[in-house]
């Protein structure tokens, strides 16, 4: 229904009431104008739109349009770009003709939409009859578990709506593409119950939409995957130190609060049995907890030599794992009897096996003192093919010693000390000490050392030279001549360490010392002998000085030689020293040839 204001009739009064007096002629503006006005409703969106036409009226206008519902305030408008306007709106039809606007949710019923529309020139007001038909619903959505199936499940319950409707009920998980859809009715039953697809472990929003195409539901329930399995690593390692076997189970993953069960076999049956390490024997099955520690480990009996395989089941009431564990075993427990036989060039280890498996070839260390000798720190030996092994054991120092030896399969090590006494194998070792013409020097040529005995060897060579010279500057007869005589010194020293053997080492150069002494040298003057100018037998002898001088070399006049000889303390063994340098001090004593023993 639409009613106009008369604002042009009252001025076609006023103006033939003018042109009664005096005729004139006036221009006359129409500034009325006309709308359409329309309520619908958009199913897919549940919502009622009002369309605005401009069906008349200048384009340059603003029309302001005042609105109520039933002739009460409240109700809004939305416009295209969001906008909500409340009771008002002042819109340009310029650039369009017609504008739609979004009604604000209105209850049930029939209503009337009032419009006033107007310029400053005219108004328009427009009541528009709609009834808003009640399509809604409500469903109650449950989330359900299969503890058995350890599966969601989505329940739907029709609350409120009509049953017979069909309802498009669609869901996804965190939305995700594709969501997966039921079209549905609830008229034998009020529920319907879907199986969820199976999400990963953690935490989720189950989306739901359900739909009539004239209403719509959304929901979001949030909810938890949780994660039963678990994964246990199982390890068969060998002892050395217990000799066995050693199940070791690690939980990786999985919740330590839980109770499993683990059952096992070997090779298919229970010839094994596991003892825990409070020493408690296990059955086949048994439960275990990691609260305390992610690593269990189990002693397991042993079995015959050979390859074998553990199967596990671990399982706890909402998941089960199951593990084969292949190990072989190599060796069995063994034991080695040795015997040490000094008597004789050399001495002897006899080595036997007591108890274990023949066939498999030993790695035998010996260690001397806590020292590994070199050559003996892998030793094999095969008890099939030689009973009794012997070894010839190196050269040692005389004296008690203690002996060590290991053996081991590659998995057990069997080690034993022994204690024997070293004898004296080698006596002495030989010392010549003497002058080697060829080169002038002296040298201690040092033969065997079997014991390699760190020998030491001071030596300390001094000359001493004379040289006499003339020193007169004027005549003098020989009687008168004066001459005068200088002594010099000359030494060299060594001292050696080590532990020589079968060597010859040089002490000392004497010859490069003496040709040093022998080369050294006084100026002396030169005096010459002539007869005195006269005749016959008055004429006189006599000497004088001719201006000359020459050189007058040092002589050796005495050699001191002093050798200090001494060695490591060996119980049993002497230095024998032969001296044929000659007349030398001898580790302080005088000695010109012949043997000196020297204990050690």
């Amino acid at each position: 229904m639409k009613t106009n204001k008369p604002y042009g009739l009252m001025l076609l009064a006023v103006l033939s009431a003018v042109m009664t007096a005096c005729i004139h002629e006036f221009p006359v503006t129409d500034h009325s104008f006309s709308f359409k006005a329309e309520v619908t409703y958009d199913e897919s969106e549940d919502r009622h739109l009002l369309t605005l036409t401009r069906n008349t009226g200048e384009k340059g206008n603003q029309y302001n349009i005042a609105f109520t519902l039933d002739g009460k305030a409240g109700l809004s408008l939305e416009d295209k770009d969001g906008r909500v306007h409340e009771g008002r709106i002042s819109e340009s039809f310029d650039d369009i003709s017609a504008r739609t606007y979004t009604l604000s949710k209105v209850e049930p019923g029939e209503h009337t939409l009032n419009l006033e529309i107007s310029t400053e020139s005219y108004s328009e007001a427009i009541d528009i009859l709609f009834t808003v038909e009640d399509f809604s619903f409500l469903f109650d959505c449950q989330l359900l578990f299969d503890k058995e199936k350890k599966t969601h499940a989505l329940e739907v319950t029709l609350e409120k709506g009509s049953p017979s409707d069909r309802y498009t009920i669609a869901y996804t998980i965190d939305n995700q593409e594709p969501w997966k859809s039921h079209q549905e009715t609830f008229s034998d039953r009020l529920t319907r119950t879907f199986d969820l697809p199976q999400a990963d472990p953690g935490e989720h929003t189950l989306n739901i939409v359900i739909s009539t195409g004239k209403h719509s539901q959304k929901l979001d329930i949030p909810f938890t995957v949780t994660d039963y399995s678990f994964e246990v690593k199982a390890d068969i390692e060998y002892d050395s130190d217990n000799l066995s076997h050693i199940l070791f189970l690690t939980l990786v993953k999985g919740s330590r609060d839980e109770t499993y069960t683990v059952s096992y076999t070997v090779d298919g049956g229970h010839s094994v049995t596991l003892t825990d390490v409070t020493g408690h024997e296990l059955g086949a099955s048994f439960t275990e907890s990691f609260k305390d520690a992610t690593v269990k480990s189990y002693d397991m009996s042993r079995v015959g030599i050979g390859k074998h395989t553990m199967k596990l089941v671990v399982s706890t009431d909402d998941y089960f794992q199951e593990i084969e564990v292949p190990y072989e075993v190599k060796a069995i427990p063994f034991s080695i009897h040795s015997e040490i036989d000094p008597s004789g060039s050399a001495t002897k280890m006899m080595l036997s096996l007591g108890e274990g498996d023949k066939t498999t070839t030993y790695d035998v260390s010996i260690l001397y003192d806590g020292q590994v000798i070199k050559g003996y720190d892998h030793v094999e030996v095969n008890f099939s093919s030689t009973p009794i092994k012997t070894l010839i054991l190196p050269l040692l120092r005389p004296g008690k010693h203690e002996v060590s030896i290991e053996v081991t399969d590659g998995y057990t090590t069997e080690s034993e000390k022994m204690n024997y006494s070293e004898p004296v194998r080698h006596p002495y070792v030989d010392i010549t000490l003497k002058h080697n013409e060829s080169n002038g020097k002296h040298i201690a040529a040092i033969g065997d050392n079997p014991y390699g005995i760190e020998l030491s060897l001071k030596t300390m060579l001094t000359l001493t030279g004379t040289s006499t010279y003339c020193i007169s500057s004027y005549e003098y007869y020989e009687s008168d001549f004066i001459y005068k005589t200088k002594t010099k010194l000359m030494s060299d020293s060594s001292s050696l360490s080590d532990d020589y053997d079968d060597i010859s080492v040089t002490l000392i150069d004497r010859d490069a010392l003496a040709a040093k002494m022998t080369s050294s040298y006084e100026m002396s003057n030169v005096m010459e002998y002539c007869c005195n100018p006269g005749d016959g037998e008055n004429s006189d002898q006599i000497w004088w000085q001719s201006f000359k001088q020459e050189r007058a070399y040092y002589k050796i006049t005495k050699e001191e030689l002093k050798i200090e000889i001494s060695g490591e303390k060996v119980t049993g063994v002497t230095l024998r020293v032969k001296n044929e340098i000659g007349a030398m001090t001898l580790n302080g004593k005088s000695n010109q040839s012949g043997t000196t023993n020297i204990a050690l």
